[in-house]
């Protein structure tokens, strides 16, 4: 298999037992793929080694700050962003193979399959995801929010090109529990940043439009005992968000009283 001019990049850490999935479905295309890892402590960086993949340790900045240098290590200017989670099917693996890679004006979009508790989303929230993972790294940097970082792209027009990315991310619930609580701390961290109101009552309303929308009108019922759970854990991610943005407000209240 011919290799292309692209290098691929896997912020890890603690991700011994995902990340030779990762490394290994990606690693016939190119001769760098890059683990940026940010502090595991346990095989995460041998295993990486074992599968093909260039090791480089780092410092953890936050999601966009971190993968903005991590592409900096990149021995190409075409950068595909991958999760440690996250592995590619065959036909993106062909599809790959067939970019004109001397246009500088593209990107490229990928549709995303993800999994829940052993079971393929189709509808929801999860349902029909496309993400922009392969770009110029002089033509776009993720931004810094502290969660759900976003990926800013300038002179270059998005393309979705068949394949699709595989994440496998939450497979038990625990797992889900404690990153859900994690990003509804960020989050709510970063709207009191912004000065965003209306937490005492979009605590309660929010949640309960979030799951309409994600069981009823994204047809989330259709995923089964699945797609109820999924919406049901979204909801109340939504109201942990809002409900930690209101005590954020409120100690900000008391110490202004003082």
């Amino acid at each position: 298999m011919q290799k292309i001019p692209v290098s691929i990049i896997i912020i890890a850490k603690n991700e011994a037992g995902v990340i030779a999935h990762c490394v290994r479905s990606i690693r016939s295309v190119t001769d760098d793929v890059v683990v940026c890892d940010t502090g595991s402590t346990d095989k995460t960086q041998e295993i990486a080694i074992d599968a093909g993949a260039r090791v480089e340790t780092m410092e953890w900045q936050g999601y966009g700050a971190t993968k903005n240098a991590a592409n900096q290590l990149a021995k190409y200017e075409w950068i595909f962003q991958l999760d440690a989670d996250e592995t590619v099917d065959e036909t993106l693996i062909s599809t790959l193979q067939e970019i004109n890679w001397d246009d500088h004006s593209k990107a490229y979009t990928i549709r995303r399959k993800r999994f829940f508790m052993g079971k393929l989303m189709r509808f929801g929230a999860w349902g029909n995801e496309k993400k922009t993972r392969i770009f110029r790294r002089q033509n776009a940097r993720w931004s810094h929010d502290a969660v759900h970082e976003k990926l800013e792209i300038k002179n270059a027009n998005p393309t979705l090109i068949p394949g699709f990315i595989l994440d496998n991310t939450f497979q038990h619930n625990d797992h889900f529990n404690v990153k859900m609580n994690q990003y509804a701390q960020l989050c709510a961290q970063k709207y009191f940043a912004r000065k965003i109101t209306g937490a005492q009552w979009k605590r309660f309303l929010s949640p309960l439009y979030t799951f309409l929308l994600n069981y009823f009108l994204r047809l989330g019922f259709l995923d089964g005992k699945e797609g109820l759970f999924l919406a049901l854990k979204i909801a109340d991610y939504t109201f942990k968000k809002y409900n930690e943005l209101h005590r954020l407000y409120k100690i900000q209240s008391i110490a202004h009283s003082i």
